[in-house]
């Protein structure tokens, strides 16, 4: 009884089932380093390339992301890439305010800054606000 064509065909076998779980792989390990790393937490808020979202769940291979619209993305730890993590530490936010063209902008600049003035002295988001 011949066992090379045995023995080939299980070669080539391994070969397959080791690029078709390469990408399994690299997903897992990614996975491990973003939770050794503490990356992100359920209930924050990340963005990572066009995901964003708020982290539902994650499990060994992949994160559930909430967009801010509603739709569920569920992006493998391969394809995450680097994290902005929005809800640690402080982060900067712009925001656009529109006013009407026939509005006087000074007048709208400084009752925006008004407002910034006295969120910065209200005890609630004084700790939060860095510059108003």
């Amino acid at each position: 009884v011949q066992i090379l064509p045995l023995i080939a065909g299980a070669g080539i076998f391994g070969i397959a089932i080791g690029f078709g779980s390469q990408t399994l792989v690299k997903d897992v390990l990614s996975g491990v380093f973003y939770m050794m790393d503490d990356a992100f937490r359920v209930g924050e808020y990340i963005q990572s390339g066009s995901y964003k979202g708020t982290v539902e769940s994650f499990s060994l291979r992949s994160v559930r992301l909430r967009h801010h619209r509603g739709p569920i993305y569920t992006v493998p730890f391969g394809e995450l890439g680097a994290v902005q993590n929005m809800s640690r530490d402080w982060v900067i936010d712009k925001i656009t305010i529109g006013v009407t063209y026939d509005s006087d902008v000074d007048l709208a600049r400084k009752l925006i800054k008004k407002i910034g003035q006295e969120l910065a002295a209200d005890p609630e988001f004084a700790a939060d606000t860095i510059e108003p």
